[in-house]
Order: C-alpha cells, then sequence, then structure tokens
C-alpha cells in the first residue's frame, strides 16, 4: 500500500475557517528596547503623558531625586490607565451579572495603586475645615 502524503489528502471546504489563528507576539526590540529607545510622542495618549507628567513634577517642585521621577512617571501611568480603565467601564457598565466587570475592577486597581504612589511622593489627604455646629444649625 503506497503512502499517502498530508499533500495529497483532499482538505475540508470548511478547514480555513476552524483552523485557529496563529498568535503573533509585536515586540518593540524586545526588553532592551526601554533602556534605548525614546517613548514615541506622537501619540494624543503621549502627549497626555507628557503634560501630566511636566504638572506632577512641577507640583512638587521641579527638582526630583532618581527615585522621585520614577514614581512620578508610575503615577502618571497609572492615572492614564485608570482614565483608559474608565473608558471602558463606561462602555461595559459596572456590573456584570453578579460580579462587576474587569473594566471596573482595573479601575479600581489602577486608581489604588495610582493613589500609593502619589503617597509615596508626600501627596496627603487634605482636612476639610469643620464648621462649628452653632454655625451649622444657623446656616439657612
Amino acid at each position: 500500500m503506497p503512502k499517502v502524503s498530508a499533500m495529497d489528502r483532499p482538505k475540508r471546504p470548511d478547514s480555513a475557517a476552524l483552523a485557529r489563528p496563529k498568535v503573533k507576539f509585536i515586540t518593540h526590540g524586545g526588553a532592551s528596547a526601554l533602556l534605548r529607545d525614546s517613548f514615541d510622542g506622537r501619540t494624543r495618549l503621549a502627549r497626555l503623558y507628557h503634560e501630566r507628567l511636566l504638572e506632577l513634577q512641577a507640583h512638587l517642585g521641579g527638582d526630583l531625586s532618581a527615585p522621585q521621577k520614577q514614581i512620578v512617571d508610575q503615577a502618571v501611568r497609572l492615572g492614564l490607565a485608570a482614565d483608559i480603565a474608565w473608558g471602558a467601564v463606561l462602555k461595559d457598565g459596572v456590573v456584570n451579572g453578579s460580579a462587576t466587570t474587569a473594566a471596573f475592577e482595573t479601575y479600581v486597581k489602577a486608581t489604588r495603586d495610582q493613589r500609593a504612589a502619589l503617597q509615596l511622593l508626600g501627596l496627603e489627604r487634605r482636612s476639610k475645615p469643620v464648621q462649628d455646629i452653632d454655625d451649622y444649625l444657623r446656616a439657612p
């Protein structure tokens, strides 16, 4: 009996549609790219990142140490991630069935992590001045 190769076998007409798509990994030069390549500043997200980075650096006085610069960078990126996640929350909603959506979970985690980074920079919660009880009761 002669051997039949895979090339000689007839293919099912729907085989291409049933085939799993090949996984493609998109890289940008690997891990070393983080050290040598600059951040692409042409996108709207990159411009917003740069604007917020400068605002936070100015708020902290401008002359930051290397660790402070890293924390500022993390805080800005986490803030952008929270904004993106919030956009997904507006699209997907907060609850899906009996559980919260992944977008909402991502938003909560990003804001929590951003708050922790900002606290490391020394940004503290401001207390609101408390009104005297007599003044409060007299107010219309």
